[in-house]
């Protein structure tokens, strides 16, 4: 297997990797690319408080049928919480949410078979993104350089063969 690239940028005191999807044959249920996700979860954990989701009804219930709902409750999807995003026309093209990370929400974000179950998401430490999936063009993480190692460690014994480069 040809090493993945991470692209790797300084943002404030954090340093941005970015894995594109673009780039590489992966599908975002891939074991490799499960793998560099569940990596950057393991890095970034000790900071994470928050998840923020965003959705489209018709594509989420495309993906997960009747448990939708379920999943959306269980990650704290609530009347409460949800914001409905609108184009210029009032249309609802797709509504986002805020919940607290407990470990059974981290839990279920570890063990996805398929990290674009939703189109958008991030795991917070308060409001600062910390790992975000986008849209199914990229995967970043979003750490300080000390803080780092961990996330070199968890690839290295996943056996991912990887690449840093300026980005």
């Amino acid at each position: 297997m040809n090493a993945i690239r991470l692209y790797r940028r300084q943002a404030g005191a954090d340093v941005v990797l970015s894995y594109d999807f673009h780039e590489h044959q992966f599908a975002p249920s891939n074991l490799v690319v499960r793998k560099l996700f569940m990596a950057m979860l393991d890095a970034a954990r000790p900071r994470l408080t928050h998840l923020q989701v965003e959705y489209n009804d018709h594509m989420l219930a495309e993906k997960l049928g009747r448990r939708a709902a379920d999943v959306l409750k269980q990650l704290g999807a609530s009347r409460e919480t949800i914001r409905e995003n609108k184009n210029e026309a009032g249309i609802t093209y797709s509504r986002t949410f805020t919940a607290e990370l407990t470990e059974e929400r981290f839990r279920y974000f570890y063990h996805l078979k398929d990290i674009a179950t939703f189109s958008r998401y991030a795991l917070l430490e308060g409001e600062r993104q910390r790992v975000l999936f986008y849209f199914s063009q990229y995967l970043a993480l979003f750490l300080p350089e000390a803080e780092l190692v961990l996330f070199e460690q968890r690839l290295q014994q996943a056996q991912i063969p990887y690449k840093m480069v300026a980005g």
